[in-house]
C-alpha cells in the first residue's frame, strides 16, 4: 500500500513538471491546443522547428527558444496544408524559413516575421490565397522559387535592397497585387518570375536590372508601359504575353534578339521600339498586336520567324532590312492596313501566306535572286495591281495570288518555269511574260 502511494505522488509530480515546462515553453501559448515539435541542430546549440499538431483555428505563435535554447529555423513543410491556421507570429531569432514551411495554409491571413529572418525558402508560402498582411525583413538575402506564388489576395510589397534575383514563379498568380516596389539592386527576374500578376498596373524596374527571364511579365493584364534600363541585354520568350493594356515599350540598345511570343496578343501595343543591335525577330513575337502602327526594322536584323507580325492590323509600313534571305510563313499575314512592302536585295525565298491579304498594297517587286514563292504568299491582296517575277524564281505555290482581282503580274521568265505549281495563277489574274522593265 505504502509502494501505491509512492508511486501515485510520483506520477503527479511529473504530471505537475509537464504542465508547467509546457506553460513557460518559451512563450508559446496553449500547448493543450496545439504542439510543435523540434528537432536539435547539428551544432547542439538551437533548435528547428519541425512540425506542429492543430487542433481547431488558431493565431499560432512559434516561440523564441525551446528548452533555453533559441529556435533558429521553421523546417521544410512545417506548417503544409494547415488550412485552419488564420495567423502566425515568428519568434525573434528564427533566421530560416524553409521550403513549402506554410504551402497550401489557404486560411492564413497574416505573419509576422522577426528582422531576424535571412531565407524565405521555395514555396514558402506557396498558395496561401488568403495571405493579405506580410512585411519582408531588410535582412532577407534569399526569396526561392513560388515562394509566393498564388498568394491571391496579396495587394503590396516590398522587395528590400538585399535581394537581387526573383526567382522562378516568385510571385506568380499573385492576381491582387497592385503595389511591388523592387529592389534598387536588382538583377534578374526569372522565368514567370511575376506571371499573372493582373493587378499591377506600373512597375519601376531599377537600373541594375540585366535580364528578363522567359514569360516573366506575361499575363500582367494592367500594365500599360514599361521602359526598359540600358543594362538589360537578355530578355526571354513570351516576357511580354498578354499584357492586355499594354501600350508603349521602351528600350536601349543592348538587347540582340526579340525572342518568339515577346509580345503575343498585346493587343493595345501602338509603339514599341527594336534598337540597332537586334538581329533576329522570332516566332509570333507581334502576333495579334492589333493596334501596332509603327515598327521601324533595324538593317542589323537578318531573321524574322513565322507568323511573327501576324494580325498587326494597323501596321502601315513594311520595310525589310537587307541581309534578310527568306520570309517565313504567315509573317505580315493580315497586315491589312500595310499599303508598302519593300523586300531587301538578300532574299531568296518568301514562305507560304507570308503576305496574306495585306489589303492596302498596290505593288509589289519581288528582288532578282528570289528562286521560291510559297503556296498563297500575296492571296487576297485585293488592292494588288501589280507584282514583278524575276527569272530566278523557279517555284511558285499554288493560290500564291489568291483572289488578287486587280492584278497584272509582270514575269521576267519568257515562259511559265516547271517549278510553278498548276494551280499558282489560281484566279487567273493577267501575266506578262519576258518582262524587261
Amino acid at each position: 500500500m505504502k509502494n501505491k502511494k509512492i508511486l501515485l505522488l510520483i506520477l503527479a509530480l511529473a504530471l505537475a513538471f509537464c504542465a508547467f515546462a509546457g506553460c513557460s515553453n518559451g512563450g508559446l501559448k496553449d500547448l493543450s491546443v496545439n504542439s510543435f515539435s523540434y528537432k536539435i541542430t547539428a551544432s547542439k546549440d538551437a533548435y528547428v522547428l519541425t512540425s506542429v499538431a492543430t487542433k481547431r483555428d488558431n493565431d499560432l505563435v512559434i516561440p523564441d527558444t525551446y528548452e533555453g535554447l533559441p529556435v533558429v529555423e521553421i523546417a521544410s513543410g512545417a506548417f503544409l496544408n494547415k488550412s485552419n491556421v488564420t495567423k502566425i507570429t515568428i519568434g525573434a531569432n528564427v533566421r530560416v524559413i524553409g521550403s513549402k514551411a506554410f504551402a497550401g495554409c489557404t486560411s492564413l491571413e497574416a505573419v509576422e516575421l522577426p528582422s531576424s529572418i535571412e531565407y524565405i525558402g521555395d514555396g514558402a508560402f506557396s498558395g496561401c490565397e488568403a495571405l493579405t498582411d506580410f512585411e519582408i525583413p531588410a535582412g532577407v538575402t534569399y526569396i526561392g522559387e513560388k515562394a509566393f506564388s498564388d498568394c491571391e489576395s496579396l495587394t503590396a510589397l516590398t522587395i528590400p535592397e538585399s535581394i537581387t534575383t526573383i526567382k522562378q514563379w516568385t510571385f506568380a498568380g499573385c492576381i491582387s497585387l497592385e503595389e511591388l516596389n523592387l529592389s534598387a539592386n536588382l538583377e534578374v527576374i526569372e522565368d514567370y518570375g511575376l506571371y499573372a500578376c493582373k493587378a499591377l498596373a506600373k512597375i519601376d524596374l531599377p537600373n541594375t536590372l540585366t535580364k528578363i527571364g522567359a514569360y516573366a511579365f506575361a499575363s500582367c493584364y494592367s500594365v500599360t508601359q514599361f521602359d526598359l534600363p540600358a543594362g538589360v541585354t537578355s530578355i526571354g520568350d513570351g516576357a511580354f504575353l498578354k499584357c492586355n493594356s499594354l501600350v508603349k515599350v521602351t528600350m536601349s540598345a543592348g538587347v540582340t534578339e526579340f525572342k518568339s511570343d515577346l509580345f503575343r496578343d498585346c493587343p493595345a501595343l501602338e509603339s514599341v521600339t527594336i534598337p540597332e543591335g537586334v538581329t533576329s525577330i522570332g516566332e509570333e513575337c507581334f502576333y495579334n498586336c492589333k493596334k501596332l502602327a509603327k515598327a521601324d526594322i533595324p538593317q542589323t536584323v537578318t531573321s524574322i520567324g513565322a507568323y511573327a507580325f501576324f494580325n498587326c492590323k494597323k501596321l502601315a509600313k513594311i520595310n525589310l532590312p537587307n541581309g534578310i534571305t527568306k520570309i517565313e510563313g504567315f509573317s505580315f499575314a493580315y497586315c491589312e492596313a500595310a499599303a508598302s512592302i519593300t523586300l531587301p536585295q538578300s532574299l531568296t525565298e518568301i514562305g507560304s501566306h507570308a503576305f496574306v491579304k495585306c489589303k492596302k498594297v498596290k505593288e509589289i517587286i519581288i528582288p532578282d535572286g528570289v528562286t521560291a514563292i510559297g503556296e498563297g504568299a500575296f492571296s487576297c491582296c485585293t488592292e494588288l495591281v501589280k507584282v514583278v517575277i524575276p527569272a530566278s524564281t523557279v517555284q511558285i505555290g499554288n493560290s500564291a495570288f489568291y483572289i488578287c482581282n486587280k492584278l497584272t503580274i509582270y514575269a521576267k521568265a519568257s515562259s511559265q518555269p516547271a517549278g510553278w505549281e498548276n494551280d499558282w495563277n489560281y484566279s487567273n489574274c493577267k501575266i506578262v511574260w519576258n518582262y524587261a522593265g
